[in-house]
This record gives C-alpha cells, sequence and structure tokens, in this order.
C-alpha cells in the first residue's frame, strides 16, 4: 500500500465518521491507518521524534502515557507546563528546604560527632548556592554514614549488660542503663573508699606530716572519683611503700632500743 491510498483509505474513514475532515484529524487518522498496514511514513513518526527531544524525565513520563496522536501529545504537554507553575515550583521548593532544614536541626541533636558533622555540612550547603551535583555528593555522604553506622553492634555491646528489645531507642536504652550506674555508685561509695585508702599509707609507728600527702587527700575529698586514675593511684603506692619504710625504720630503733634496755637491765643485775 503507497501513500495514495493510505490518504483515500483516510479520507473515506473519516467521511464514514460523518466528521468535518480537518488537518490534525486527517493527520491522525492518515497515521494509524499507516500503523495498521505497517507502512512506514516519515511524518507520522514526529511524535515519537518529539518525545525522543524531551528531558529524560519528561520522556520517561510520556512514554507511560502511550501517547498515539497529536491531539494526546498537546494534551500532555499541556498538564506538563501547568504542573511546570513558577509559582507553584518556588513555594514548594522552599518548603521542602525548610522541612530539610527542621529534620537537620533535629537530627543535630543527636550525640553523635560524625553526624554533628554532617548535618553541619548539610546546613552550610543548603543556605548556600548549590547545584544538583553538591546535592547528590552530599546525599552520597548520607547514605555513607546510613551504611557505616554501627547501630546494631552497639547494641550488642549493650546486650551484655541490659535487656534490649527492637522498639528500643536511645531514650529508653538510657533509661535502662542509669539504674546500673546508680546501683554500681552505690557499691563502690567511692569516698569512704578514699577514707580507708588514705588512712592505710599513714605510718602507724611515727608521726607523719606531709604536704605532697595532705594535698592528695585533700584532692580526693573534693574530686573521690580521682582515685581511680592511674596517676593518682601510682602516687598513693608511692605512699604505701614509704609508710613501710618509715615503719620498719621505726620498727628496727625501737628493738635497738629494747634490747639496749634490756643489755643494761642485765648489767645492772
Amino acid at each position: 500500500m503507497n501513500i495514495s491510498e493510505l490518504t483515500k483509505r483516510a479520507i473515506q474513514k473519516i467521511s464514514k465518521q460523518g466528521e468535518a475532515i480537518t488537518p490534525l484529524l486527517f493527520f491522525d487518522t492518515f497515521c494509524r491507518e499507516a500503523r495498521i498496514h505497517k507502512v512506514s511514513v516519515e511524518d507520522c513518526e514526529l511524535i515519537k521524534n518529539y518525545i525522543e527531544k524531551l528531558d529524560p524525565e519528561f520522556r520517561k513520563e510520556a512514554q507511560r502515557h502511550n501517547i498515539r496522536n497529536i491531539r494526546e501529545f498537546l494534551s500532555y504537554l499541556t498538564s506538563s507546563l501547568n504542573r511546570l507553575n513558577q509559582n507553584h515550583l518556588a513555594k514548594r521548593h522552599n518548603s521542602l528546604l525548610s522541612l530539610v532544614n527542621k529534620i537537620i536541626d533535629a537530627v543535630s541533636l543527636i550525640d553523635n560527632r560524625e553526624l554533628e558533622h554532617l548535618t553541619g555540612r548539610t546546613n552550610a550547603l543548603l543556605n548556600r548556592s548549590h547545584t544538583a551535583e553538591n546535592l547528590d555528593e552530599m546525599a552520597r555522604e548520607w547514605s555513607r554514614f546510613a551504611f557505616e553506622y554501627k547501630r546494631d553492634k552497639n547494641r550488642e555491646k549493650l546486650s551484655k549488660f541490659v535487656p534490649i528489645e527492637p522498639q528500643d531507642d536511645l531514650d529508653s536504652l538510657i533509661d535502662k542503663i542509669i539504674p546500673l550506674l546508680e546501683r554500681e555508685k552505690d557499691l563502690r561509695d567511692t569516698t569512704k573508699l578514699v577514707d580507708l585508702v588514705m588512712k592505710s599509707a599513714v605510718p602507724s609507728l611515727v608521726s607523719f606530716d606531709d604536704r605532697e600527702f595532705k594535698n592528695l587527700q585533700k584532692e580526693l575529698q573534693e574530686e573521690p572519683d580521682k582515685i581511680y586514675q592511674p596517676e593518682t593511684q601510682e602516687k598513693i603506692d608511692r605512699f604505701h611503700d614509704r609508710r613501710i619504710e618509715l615503719d620498719r625504720r621505726e620498727e628496727e630503733i625501737a628493738i635497738n632500743e629494747a634490747k639496749q634496755a634490756i643489755d643494761s637491765f642485765v648489767d645492772e643485775v
């Protein structure tokens, strides 16, 4: 079948339907007949060619609509242009930006140093001129953080000390941990421990007046938990060694004096 025959069939079909032959109706009917009879006509590829020239997103959307004729193509374009109303887009953009900023503000309250830095950089990006590439790069950073975040591993560590349920969040975990810490604090009663340890470092056989010892004792009375610091424990160890040495010397002196007294008594007798 050639072009002339297709033209004749298109005119006959329109006339049979009782419609006026308009350029647009003729074009659609002619191309439909060409497709039916599998005749390739370049002009009938206009719609397909124009769709191929659209932006990728619009092209994908147009292909989903299965546009068959010029009317449908023009209808699609009109609808798309209406959706692209600039005021609407600007308002939507501002609303999305405001929403993202609020989310960032909320996320920044979570105690995580890397998350804090990431939200700070994201907020700075949104508040200055940015491109799609900038936003895509920032999105990749968020994806990396989500991928590398060791949520399950952290929960596994805590599960050794408190029972953890799937629905537990940070607040509920803290509520479970605090009672453990309070019990631990009650058990160790650091103030009493400091008093006992410091008393045990004082020589029992000689008078002891050491400025460094008094300073440490005062410091621990004000901040008892310092006793758990390695530096403090080393100082206390030295005082214990000194106590042992002073008591040993005093004991030797006392023994010698007692021996001399006994010898003197024996001589007199």
